[in-house]
């Protein structure tokens, strides 16, 4: 029995030493094609963008709830989360409504992230009759694929102009 045991045991030990550790090693070295090119991404997000502002300009609000995903949500700046086709889709409506909007500009400044969401930070304008600007500030979007395409899931802005001042 002992001479048995003791080349089982040796084999055991040997291959122990031997075995790989790569999958317990935190430094392991990625692929060059699995590091993720956020270049296409920014590209997708400039055309969606540019859609939005269509969307704004030909009063098209199918377009416009298109760009979110299913369970996208809008924050905008003093108002309720507004989430799904149907919460997306009325606040393009108020916002047509109230504001008589006419065009938005929107320029993105920095786009990051990796393969699952993809943060954006900008500007934006929106604008009225005869091109007259109606407010301006900045926003923060976060990305996801949904059928394929990049689409907004939450979207956030505020507005960099001024309240007025109430009356004394």
């Amino acid at each position: 029995m002992k001479t048995l045991f003791l080349p089982v045991l040796a084999v055991l030990l040997f291959s122990s030493c031997n075995s790989d550790k790569s999958a317990d090693k935190k430094d392991v070295m990625v692929p060059e094609k699995m590091v993720f090119d956020l270049a296409p991404v920014r590209m997708a997000i400039t055309a969606a963008n540019q859609m939005w502002s269509d969307a704004v300009v030909k009063n098209d609000k199918a377009l416009f709830t298109s760009l979110y995903t299913k369970d996208g949500c809008l924050m905008p700046a003093g108002g309720p989360k507004l989430c799904g086709a149907e919460g997306v889709g009325g606040f393009y409506d108020m916002a047509k409504k109230n504001m008589a909007l006419s065009d938005a500009k929107i320029t993105t400044e920095e786009v990051m992230g990796g393969p699952d969401v993809v943060v954006e930070t900008g500007v934006y304008e929106l604008f009225g009759a005869k091109h007259s600007s109606l407010d301006h500030g900045k926003y923060l979007v976060a990305w996801k694929q949904e059928d394929g395409k990049w689409k907004m899931h939450r979207d956030i802005f505020t507005s960099s102009v001024e309240p007025p001042m109430p009356k004394k």
